[in-house]
């Protein structure tokens, strides 16, 4: 996921969630109907959930640059062994693939033998 896609995304669902809100107060201030009152609330219900999840994914989410750090301290903390730092390193790119949406497949590679020398 390309972060400032996400960011977009944010700012929109933050207007959206900003629209209802006022939706709901006008609603109730002027005593509509209870299933458009209900309506409004959900989708209020909705719109939260969703700023949630785009927070949860794009904390999960790490930059090119920090990866590179990972990568780079992983080398350096197993320089005295290539067998670990080999494994480190593709259990750093495997936790990378699993946050960008592709678990299944890391599940998959990690029941598989492996063998390092």
């Amino acid at each position: 996921m390309d972060k400032s896609i996400s960011y977009r995304s944010l700012v929109y669902l933050n207007k959206e969630q900003k629209r209802a809100k006022n939706a709901l107060w006008n609603a109730i201030e002027r005593k509509a109907p209870e299933q458009d009152i209900d309506n409004l609330k959900n989708k209020l219900e909705v719109l939260d959930w969703l700023i949630g999840l785009a927070i949860k994914e794009d904390e999960k989410m790490k930059t090119p640059e920090q990866f590179l750090q990972e990568v780079k301290q992983i080398a350096w903390d197993y320089t005295h062994d290539s067998e670990v730092m080999h494994s480190r390193l593709d259990e750093a790119v495997e936790d990378l693939l699993a946050s960008l949406g592709y678990g299944e497949s890391v599940e998959y590679i990690r029941s598989l033998e492996r063998w390092y020398a």
